[in-house]
């Protein structure tokens, strides 16, 4: 009975290393699978190409586990069977003996219960594992969609006229009087309209220029204004924008100036300012 014990054992044992051999295995194709998926959907083809393989080469693991497994069961149902003629046979024995080879074979049966036992938890464990990895995955893909579209919806309309104004991305101005500094940052915006009559006039004004730029994302607007606020609360970091602000200053090079007073030249040819703000502005340069 004894040997048939110690049998048992090792097959009980050999089994739940493959069943968790198989379960990896099972784990890494649905993970592998919702890669591939990815991929597909970024059109990466070479990743998936790559995957694939991977795919496939885990694949043809699972029926050598599946066979390794019924091979198992088939030891272990015969040396069960084996184990019940011998305590049959034990019957005719003494009481004592008897009831040695009873409780050998309760335990065997506890052991098989308590084993069926723990494998419904693994395989509902790994189930809700699975379902919880898709659930992330699902949301990963949602949030980068959600991204993409924030960004398609901040890009700038081309305006179809010979001359426009252009704005840049983001703009962060400082208007230093003899009272102090004042900052004021536009975020990525839309030109709204002024009317025929208005065009222009009056529209550099910080005040102004608010009303006359239509935010693209509150979002980033509210992120922008926080700038403005660490500024001027922060001496570091205002000294940081300061110095970052004159090195990217348009009007330090001379090429740049003479592109900008280009354009001026054509925002006046198309009535935009008059020739008075064109002057000032000129000047300003």
């Amino acid at each position: 009975a004894k040997k048939h014990d110690r049998k048992l054992r090792s097959l009980h044992q050999k089994r739940v290393r493959t069943e968790r051999k198989l379960e990896r295995l099972s784990t890494d194709i649905e993970r592998i699978e919702a890669d591939i998926k990815v991929a597909r959907e970024n059109k990466d083809e070479a990743g998936e190409f790559q995957l694939t393989q991977k795919l496939d080469k885990i694949k043809k693991k699972l029926p050598v586990l599946d066979k390794e497994i019924k091979g198992i069961d088939r030891e272990i149902e015969n040396v069960e069977d084996a184990k019940k003629i011998e305590v049959s046979r034990a019957r005719s024995k003494p009481d004592d003996r008897v009831e040695e080879a009873m409780k050998s074979l309760h335990d065997i049966e506890a052991a098989k219960e308590a084993r069926a036992r723990l494998e419904q938890q693994e395989l509902a464990s790994l189930e809700e594992m699975t379902s919880s990895i898709i659930k992330q995955i699902d949301a990963m893909i949602k949030t980068k969609e959600a991204a993409l579209n924030e960004i398609d919806i901040i890009g700038a309309l081309e305006r179809r006229r010979k001359y426009a104004l252009v704005y840049l991305s983001v703009y962060f101005v400082c208007y230093e009087t003899e009272v102090g500094k004042r900052y004021v940052v536009y975020p990525p915006s839309n030109v709204g309209s002024m009317g025929i009559k208005t065009k222009l006039k009056g529209v550099f004004g910080a005040g102004k220029m608010k009303s006359f730029l239509q935010s693209r994302s509150q979002a980033i607007a509210t992120l922008l204004d926080r700038l403005v606020d660490l500024t001027q609360e922060n001496p570091v970091f205002e000294k940081e924008i300061t110095e970052a602000g004159i090195k990217a200053n348009i009007l330090r090079t001379t090429e740049l100036q003479v592109g900008i007073k280009k354009g001026l030249t054509e925002l006046r040819d198309e009535s935009w300012i008059s020739e008075n703000e064109f002057q000032i502005l000129n000047e300003r340069i």
